[in-house]
């Protein structure tokens, strides 16, 4: 393991550790086999140093199920949607579920090894879902189970390695064969022992409110309150991610296009509901903005939770310098959180 200015890093080597989004969502997983898509998407969060094994093999991490976990826990303790013992609550019920079956040990050592970002993918949606969901602050059973089912919600993924890695668009053969991965999933999940109630959900995460969803091109009412709650939160974290084919949408185009949806891919109320609920920066975090300054988050209006009103800080000093509404300059954007209040 060494540290390697991004410039020196060859095809093949292995991320050493967990690369974080602007809102504390991973974008890569340690572990990953940094390619080009892999290699771009550390150049786009403009880091200079990160950790990596000349190896391809990192700590002989195939089948290492510490492995897989630790990557799992470090961004439910780490995240700034809720505090640390909340995380960290949240994070053993899931390891507690998943330890004591080998089917589900199987199947996320199998999502890591699969994609780094199908398995950023799903761990992301799950920390969405949960801080929807957690609207209590309170960690119980049934808040766990629904984690732990969305974080496997897509594992169907894993046996279409030709469909999601697929560089470029899809073909129409190829396009039908995509949709029917939440029926393979749902059949995955089945034989590890959950209902068919349980699972009913996982068949209608890519389903629309309008009805041009798949696979049964469900409309309105008849997509189940926590699938529309999962895909909401799925096309959250696609917008927000970095595609080297198109970047990453800012906070405020990724509400612009979410408000587009209305009534379209969600009902209007889980639209609310995801408003109300979801705060990737807290009132009192220390972010960094795409200019270089320095700020803490002093203010979140209910319609623009990606866009806060920050005060500006001096770098070398901390003097307070002024105050800035995020929402009404395009041009200046949180790159990242620096520390969570």
């Amino acid at each position: 393991m060494k540290i390697l200015p991004v410039s020196k890093i060859k095809l093949g080597m292995r991320l050493g550790q967990n690369i974080y989004r602007h809102d504390g969502l991973l974008a890569l997983p340690k572990g990953a086999i940094l390619m080009q898509k892999e290699l771009d998407t550390l150049k786009h969060f403009t880091l200079d140093f990160v950790l990596v094994s000349e190896s391809e093999n990192l700590l002989n991490i195939t089948d290492d199920i510490s492995f897989t976990m630790n990557i799992l826990e470090s961004a439910f303790r780490q995240s700034t949607f809720w505090d640390k013992n909340y995380g960290i609550e949240l994070y053993e019920g899931l390891e507690n579920r998943i330890i004591k079956n080998k089917k589900l040990r199987t199947y996320i050592n199998s999502l890591r090894e699969f994609d780094s970002y199908s398995y950023a993918h799903c761990i992301n949606i799950s920390m969405v879902v949960a801080a929807i969901l957690s609207n209590t602050k309170k960690v119980d059973d049934e808040l766990i189970d629904i984690v732990l089912l969305t974080l496997f919600h897509d594992i169907g993924r894993i046996k279409m390695e030709n469909i999601f890695n697929k560089e470029g668009r899809l073909d129409e053969k190829e396009y039908r064969e995509l949709t029917t991965h939440p029926m393979v999933s749902y059949k995955m999940l089945r034989k590890v022992g959950y209902s068919e109630y349980e699972l009913k959900f996982v068949l209608e995460t890519h389903e629309r409110w309008n009805g041009t969803g798949y696979p049964e091109r469900l409309k309105a009412e008849d997509i189940s309150d926590l699938a529309q709650i999962v895909f909401i939160s799925d096309v959250y974290n696609a917008l927000s991610s970095y595609r080297p084919y198109r970047g990453s949408y800012t906070p405020y185009d990724v509400l612009q296009i979410m408000e587009s949806e209305r009534d379209k891919a969600f009902g209007s109320k889980y639209i609310d509901i995801f408003l109300e609920r979801f705060k990737p920066y807290p009132i009192g975090s220390l972010v960094e903005l795409n200019n270089g300054d320095l700020a803490y988050v002093r203010k979140i209006r209910p319609t623009q939770k990606l866009l806060p009103i920050v005060e500006i800080i001096s770098k070398d000093t901390g003097e307070k310098i002024g105050m800035l509404d995020l929402s009404l300059k395009k041009d200046i954007r949180i790159r990242k959180i620096v520390q969570a209040y």
